[in-house]
Formats: structure tokens, sequence, C-alpha cells
């Protein structure tokens, strides 16, 4: 099953560092080896090793975003949680999945 990375940070960080922490409103389904992609039915950018790192309620983003920041490719947890607000429609979404992407070469 694809990832995708719409958010231009994000996925610059991705493939500049060679991982990243990101934040899902749904379970990604399979962990370990996958690709990604910057969009629905775009090319592959880079193959990828997906691993779960934590469940988060909704009322605990902000504290437990905040140590993976230097990891996110944003500047401030305050940074990412707009982004996370402002792409994944939160307001019906009660908990988030965050997973430590690696690329794989």
């Amino acid at each position: 099953m694809v990832m995708i990375f719409q958010s231009d940070r994000v996925r610059k960080f991705l493939l500049e560092k060679g991982y990243v922490y990101t934040v899902r409103r749904r379970r990604h389904i399979e962990f370990g080896r996958d690709w990604a992609t910057d969009r629905r039915g775009g090319r592959k950018i880079a193959d990828i090793s997906v691993t779960k790192f934590d469940v988060i309620p909704r009322q605990g983003l902000l504290k437990c975003l905040e140590p993976l920041v230097p990891d996110s490719g944003f500047n401030t947890v305050t940074e990412w949680v707009e982004e996370i607000r402002r792409r994944l429609h939160t307001r019906k979404v009660d908990k988030f999945y965050v997973y430590r992407v690696d690329v794989v070469k």
C-alpha cells in the first residue's frame, strides 16, 4: 500500500534526510517495505520502510509531537499541527497515528 506525501516540507525532509516522522488520520495497514509518492496516482519517489511509532489522542497532539519536531520537516510543533489540521480535516478525528518512515536504498 502506497504512502502519499503531499506536504512539500515533509516530502523534502524525507528525501533529503532519509527519514521522517509523519502523522496520519488512519492506520497504515502494512508495516515494513512500501513505497512513497507525492499524490494519488503519482509515480514512485522512493522505496520506504514504515514503522508504527505511536497512537495519539486528539487532545494530546501538541505534547506528544513536540519531541519529534526536529525530525518532521517543520520548525515548530505549532507549524506541524496547523499543517495536520489543514490537510487531515481533523474535526472528525479522535486519534492520530504517528509513523517513522525511512527511505530504503
